[in-house]
């Protein structure tokens, strides 16, 4: 009883959440003063983003459990085969009463954030938007969840002032990278079962073709605008950049083996090799941000190098 009442709920897929953590420990380095670390409304902060995010998995598997019936993997999910659930109405609003209820223990800034977030749930999963039904929307719109993580994570100590775009525009369109490599994986696990769009509606117009090259297409956009947040605020930074691209590598790597991590994009921290990449990331970058390498100021220049 206690599992059919939690499985839907995801908890598992709590581990994305952590983005509000990096956003947090982000604006950190952007107060010059008076910083007040209050570490249970960061833990409040992140239960309500955990809770929000939960009251969208439940919609999404109850809204989704005739398409689920067709997927290999997801047809024995919980609402898979039940043609209604009575109580699956009053299980969602109490679970967003809460959320919005603890989330003004945090400020008004962080409520509207984590009101669109659930407003995306609801434009995501429910009709007549029902947004994940189309191509290319579908991806933009469940990736946009990343910034907001970010977003919300950063409210909590600076909620009067946005971070620089560039971070926001790389943390959207590394969502949309992950999440098109999701599908491609997907895609190509389904063909070899069922026509992949009596799954989901917009494999109707997606192809492995297309998944990768649009795949390439948002690891490149993000990483330019990872490279503008570093040359505009912190030059020392660029000497991670081998890192991030060793990064996006693994990941693709991860996408074409078979049976990928990438299918289930939240537990991809069971790979060893991206969870040592992402460590020597941090570290790399807690370092470089307490240095100041003069050499690294060429790359701002706007002047001619004399021979």
């Amino acid at each position: 009883m206690i599992k059919n009442i939690l499985k839907p709920l995801r908890i598992d897929h709590w581990t994305k959440n952590l983005v509000l953590i990096v956003g947090y420990v982000f604006s950190i380095f952007f107060i010059e003063n008076n910083l007040n670390i209050n570490i249970y409304i960061l833990l409040n902060s992140f239960l309500v983003l955990c809770l929000s995010a939960s009251s969208n998995y439940l919609i999404n598997e109850f809204l989704d459990r005739e398409n689920d019936k067709f997927h290999p993997k997801k047809k024995v999910r919980t609402y898979v085969g039940l043609k209604k659930d009575k109580n699956i109405f009053l299980k969602y609003i109490i679970l967003v009463s809460i959320s919005i209820f603890l989330s003004f223990f945090v400020n008004n800034t962080f409520v509207i954030l984590n009101l669109i977030f659930l407003l995306f749930g609801l434009m995501y999963n429910v009709k007549p938007l029902r947004l994940k039904d189309i191509f290319l929307i579908d991806v933009v719109l469940e990736s946009a969840n990343n910034p907001l993580r970010f977003l919300m994570g950063w409210a909590i100590l600076i909620p009067t002032h946005y971070p620089p775009v560039s971070i926001v525009l790389f943390f959207w369109l590394v969502g949309c990278f992950l999440m098109t490599m999701k599908r491609y994986s997907e895609f190509k696990f389904l063909k070899k079962f069922i026509k992949p769009g009596k799954y989901r509606k917009s494999f109707n117009h997606y192809t492995i073709e297309n998944l990768f090259n649009l795949s390439l297409l948002y690891s490149l956009l993000s990483f330019f605008f990872f490279a503008i947040f570093v040359i505009k605020y912190k030059i020392e930074l660029i000497l991670i950049s081998p890192i991030a691209c060793l990064l996006y590598v693994r990941i693709f790597n991860i996408s074409f083996k078979e049976n990928s991590l990438i299918t289930n994009v939240e537990k991809i921290y069971k790979d060893r090799t991206f969870v040592n990449l992402i460590f020597l990331g941090l570290i790399f970058c807690i370092i470089l941000l307490q240095l100041n390498l003069d050499f690294l100021k060429i790359f701002e220049s706007k002047n001619l190098t004399p021979i």
